[in-house]
This record gives C-alpha cells, structure tokens and sequence, in this order.
C-alpha cells in the first residue's frame, strides 16, 4: 500500500505523475495462496467499481469523500486477508463473505437483520431464511412462490448470523465464520450487485472465486 503524491499533469493527458511516495503497508503471503490472491484481485475490483473517478485536472473542484469508507473496508480487508495467512486460520468463504458485508455497511445498502422484509415479523422466529437481492433484505422462505423456491435454494439462516457479527464488530474482532459457504457469498454477491447495479459477469476475476 502506497501514499503517493501526484504532480500536476497537462489537462490534455490522463495519466498522473507521482511526484513522491512511500510504501506504507505490504502483504507477505497473500502471493503464495492463489486462492487468497484471488481474493484480492476481486477486493481490488469491487473497490474500483463502486468508487467515484475524482477530475483532478480541476484545481477548484471540492474533494469528494464519499467513499472513504470503502477504501477503508478495502485496506482493512487486505490487512485481515494477510494475518488470515499468517495465523493459519485462512477460510475463502469467510473473508469474501465479511468483505462484502463490511462494503454494503460503509456504502448504505445493508439490509435489515432482524425484520422480514416481506411479512415484517421478526426473523428469529422462522427456520428457513433467504436473502432477497430485489426487495433489499431477509425473508422467511415461506413467503416465497414456488418459482421463486426454485430460485433461492439456499438457507441463508447462517448468513443472516455472520452479518449480525459484522455490523456489530470491528474488522479484527471478527471471527473465521466456518459455518459460511460458497452458496451464501453469492447470496451476498447477487445482493449488493443488484444493489449497485452491477452484473456479476461484469467481474473478470469472479471467475477464479465462485
């Protein structure tokens, strides 16, 4: 990870000069684990397409903010994905899951953990919960029409457990979540895809992960 400050370019050009940086941070192993690399290809991407380009050619346009905060998830996801390695405690499905929780927390698309978002009553009293992408949150599977049965086969009961964790936890306070699956880090993809009007196919290194 690098702080880097630009130089001011010609406006005819899009490419920035760095005038000076400093390495700030590093992985150590994520390079020897194709799947934890993977992993970060895909960070990486996510990251990149939900953020906001800044002009900066324009010396008087305000900074704009707004997403700080999934930088934040980003580097914090990195670091974690690291020590995951180094502690010997790595599981693929944990860290992707709890990355994208964190990413639908910071960018306000986070849906609600205790209400079905069909009926309105409390989800701890159903057994079979899905995650609805196209009505925003958890639902009792019964809610359901058969076709749409047919489409969300999963439980995603241990999902709605993992991200009770991750809106009340801090990045490093989190556990391994070892109950979560592949099948729920794509309830959780196709949730926040829709979310942000993204199509899972739009992601060159998905294909690596699920």
């Amino acid at each position: 990870m690098l702080s880097i400050e630009l130089s001011h370019s010609k406006n005819t050009t899009t490419v920035y000069q760095a005038k000076e940086t400093s390495l700030m941070w590093a992985h150590k192993n994520i390079r020897l684990n194709h799947r934890a690399f993977y992993l970060m290809c895909f960070y990486l991407e996510l990251a990149q397409k939900i953020s906001l380009e800044d002009n900066l050619h324009d010396e008087h346009m305000d900074f704009d903010d707004s997403t700080l905060g999934v930088f934040r998830v980003l580097s914090n996801a990195l670091f974690f994905l690291d020590k995951s390695l180094t502690d010997n405690n790595f599981k693929d499905t944990s860290e992707l899951v709890t990355y994208l929780a964190k990413v639908a927390v910071e960018t306000g698309v986070f849906p609600d953990i205790k209400h079905c978002v069909v009926t309105g009553a409390p989800l701890d009293q159903f057994k079979t919960i899905v995650l609805l992408a196209e009505q925003g949150g958890f639902a009792d599977y019964e809610c359901l029409n058969i076709d749409e049965k047919r489409s969300y086969a999963t439980n995603d009961t241990a999902l709605l457990v993992a991200m009770r964790k991750v809106a009340n936890l801090k990045y490093g306070e989190l556990p391994v979540f070892d109950f979560i699956s592949m099948d729920h880090a794509r309830s959780l993809l196709s949730f926040l895809c829709f979310q942000h009007h993204l199509e899972r196919r739009d992601f060159k290194s998905l294909s690596l992960l699920l």
